[in-house]
This record gives structure tokens, sequence and C-alpha cells, in this order.
């Protein structure tokens, strides 16, 4: 017999290749084992039909017993809900500022600066580096707007050999 600890989202699978009947899984909160109510069940469902054991540290839970798996339900429920309720309310309070005129999101990257980065890429006098550093732009930003520049660069000559094939 193992026991098993949950770790970040990316290892449950792994994890969940590795239980044997008799392993005990432990998780620090029924929420963390899924994304909703149904997911959470099925799973430990899941662990029931494979033998393997479940217990949640927080809600001090173990979903082996009777009492344990009505318990792993209405906590599952209780997530849920938990969940449902904070994205209405950040919902809420993002078209409660949009009503107030607030603008949402990353302030979009000064045009005239990565212009300036643009060219001074294009000279071949320096290094990325070095333009961050002069204009402020942020790598991202730079590589993004090359990238970008180059995608219209290409479609423009898709276009270009259309309209000749016409």
């Amino acid at each position: 017999m193992k026991v098993l600890c949950m770790m970040p989202r990316d290892s449950l699978e792994e994890l969940l290749k590795w239980a044997e009947p008799g392993d005990t899984i432990v998780v620090e909160s029924i929420s963390r084992l899924g994304r909703n109510t149904i997911d959470i069940l099925q799973m430990v469902e899941d662990f029931d039909k494979r033998g393997i054991n479940f217990v949640s540290l927080k809600e001090n839970i173990d979903g082996n017993t009777p009492s344990g798996k009505a318990m792993v339900g209405m906590f599952a429920v209780m997530a849920q809900l938990e969940r449902d309720l904070l994205v209405q309310r950040v919902q809420e309070g993002l078209t409660a500022s949009k009503k107030r005129g607030k603008i949402l999101g990353r302030p979009k990257a000064d045009a005239n600066k990565v212009e300036q980065a643009l060219s001074m890429h294009d000279s071949g006098a320096y290094t990325v580096s070095e333009i961050i550093r002069l204009t402020g732009v942020s790598q991202g930003t730079l590589y993004r707007a090359l990238t970008e520049r180059k995608d219209l660069e290409l479609l423009r000559q898709a276009n270009e050999l259309e309209e000749e094939n016409r």
C-alpha cells in the first residue's frame, strides 16, 4: 500500500496511472480534485471501482466510508457553488467597471515606440537587448510586431499572386 499525495493539476494524470488497488490518494482539498461537481464525483467513483482509497485533508474526509462518500458529494457541490459564485462576482465586477468607463486589460504598447523598435531592428545596428533598453518596448511586443509584419507581407504577396493569376 502506498500513500499518494496530489500534486499540481498537471500531475493528476500521472498519479492516476501509478495508483493501484489499496493505495490511498490524499488531496489538500476536494476542490483540488476536479473543476466541477461531476468531475469530482466521477473521479471518486473511479477510485472506489479501482479499490483506491481517497482522503481529503481540509475537509477531514475519508472517502472510503459511507459517511465519507456522502460528505464528498456535499463538499463537491459546495465547491462547485463557490467557484460559480466567484465567476459570477468577477463578471459583475467587470461589467460594472465597463459601465463606469474603465478600460480593461493591458494598455497597448506605444505605436511610435514599436515603429522605432522595428526600424532599429531593420537597420541591423542594434541587438534585441539594446532595442528593448532604448525604446522601452518589451521583447514580446517586438517579436510580436515582427511576426505580424512578416505575416502581413506574406498575405500581401499571396494576394498579388492571386490577382496575377486571374
